[in-house]
Order: structure tokens, then C-alpha cells, then sequence
């Protein structure tokens, strides 16, 4: 049996084996690369802009994409609201992070307030994001003291944290305004206060008793609502 022709096939195979292994080691000095592909740390884009946001992703080797815009409450208009994948999420080099930008805040729905006493409409308000603003009153059947009117209106949209104005009911006008000129200002606010009506501005005159009323608006026989205020003139110096 002639072994020579097979001997030189084994050193053949042996030498083309040693010489690829030889040729693989001498091109990964030269030109070294990782076996298995990097991997990278998805960072926290939230609050970044999406320009912001692919510089960052650009520089651990990943891409970033836009794929939608949101509203949020906390992330300001035009930066990142979400991502995904999460920040911490390990990614091999090139993967894309999909992020949606923010909107701003969603608009608040201003609540129906008819009806409520001024407390109860505040306490409701500021559970929706929204606050009391100025309060005025109004003349109307209403129950004296109860809502009967918003500025934005029921159902209409708002900012959060913007002001409401209230409109209050003063109720139905049925105190009929008594005669308190010749009276103490003193008397004058008793008699006043035990009809639900209120004394307002005072304002001085130099006609008639010292220290008496000498003149009332709204006059003699007006018709009032509750806690309406009446203006009266004072005799004397006003201190």
C-alpha cells in the first residue's frame, strides 16, 4: 500500500489549516473587531427636543426616530414625552429608539358650576387643574349666593391653572329699602343689617345733626336683594 500520496494529502490539509489560522490572527491585529456586535445603554431622552434627542442616541451608536406627538402635562411643547425602548434597555449598536414628541398640556374641560356655592366651586375647580378668579354678583331667581354663571363658560376649554370668573346669584330682589335718614350711622347699620342688606360707602356732608344720616342710596322704597350694599351721606367731619 503506497502511503506517500496520502501523507502529502494530510501535511497539504495541515499547512492550508495552520496558514487560514495564521492569515485570521495576523487580520485581527491589523484590523481588530469584535466577534459578537456592542451593545449600548439606552439613555433618558424624555424632556430633550428630538434634534437633542439623535445627537445623544448618535453618539452611543444608536438611531433615534419620531414616530408620533402626544399631549403632556409635564414635558414642555416639542420635547420628548415617551420612548421605547426604555431608558437602561441594552440595544446592539445601530438599533433605533422610537420617541414621541410633546404637545403640551392637554387642554382642562371648565366644569358646570351652577348651582354650587362659591366654597364648593372653588374646592371643585382646583381639583380640575383650574382656579377662582374674580367673583361679581348678579340679580336673578338663583338662590342668593349660588353659582349662576362661568367666564369661560361650562364645557368650553381651558389652560391648566387658568383663572374662572364667577358670576353669583344675589337672589331675587324682594327687600324694599327703608327710610334710615335722621338715624345714627350706628342705627342705621342695625336697622339695615336685620333686612339682609348691608351698609357700603359713607360719605360725609356738612347739612343737617352732626353724626346723623342725611341722605341713602338707593332710595325710599327700592327693592333689594340680600347683602346688597347701600351707599348713605353722614352729617359731620368723618374721622
Amino acid at each position: 500500500m503506497n502511503w506517500r500520496p496520502r501523507r502529502r494529502t494530510i501535511w497539504t490539509a495541515v499547512f492550508l489549516v495552520v496558514a487560514g489560522g495564521a492569515g485570521y490572527l495576523s487580520t485581527l491585529a491589523l484590523y481588530p473587531a469584535q466577534i459578537v456586535p456592542a451593545r449600548r445603554d439606552v439613555p433618558a431622552l424624555r424632556g430633550l427636543t428630538p434634534l437633542e434627542a439623535r445627537a445623544r442616541l448618535g453618539e452611543l451608536s444608536l438611531r433615534g426616530r419620531l414616530v408620533d406627538s402626544v399631549a403632556d402635562n409635564e414635558a414642555p411643547a416639542g420635547t420628548i414625552a415617551w420612548q421605547s425602548p426604555a431608558p437602561g434597555t441594552s440595544l446592539p449598536t445601530s438599533a433605533l429608539v422610537r420617541f414621541a414628541v410633546s404637545l403640551g398640556s392637554a387642554p382642562l374641560v371648565v366644569p358646570d358650576l351652577d348651582g354650587f356655592e362659591v366654597a364648593l366651586a372653588e374646592e371643585v375647580l382646583h381639583a380640575a387643574g383650574l382656579r377662582v378668579g374674580s367673583v361679581d354678583t348678579v340679580r336673578g331667581r338663583a338662590e342668593a349666593g349660588t353659582i349662576v354663571r362661568t367666564i369661560p363658560p361650562s364645557g368650553s376649554t381651558a389652560r391648566p391653572g387658568q383663572t374662572i370668573q364667577l358670576s353669583v346669584s344675589q337672589g331675587i330682589a324682594s327687600i324694599t329699602m327703608p327710610s334710615v335718614v335722621g338715624m345714627t350711622l350706628e342705627a342705621a347699620r342695625d336697622r339695615l343689617a336685620l333686612l339682609g342688606v348691608s351698609v357700603g360707602a359713607v360719605r360725609q356732608t356738612l347739612d343737617g345733626v352732626p353724626g346723623t344720616v342725611q341722605g341713602q342710596s338707593p332710595a325710599v322704597g327700592t327693592l333689594l336683594t340680600k347683602g346688597q350694599r347701600v351707599t348713605l351721606s353722614v352729617s359731620g367731619v368723618m374721622e
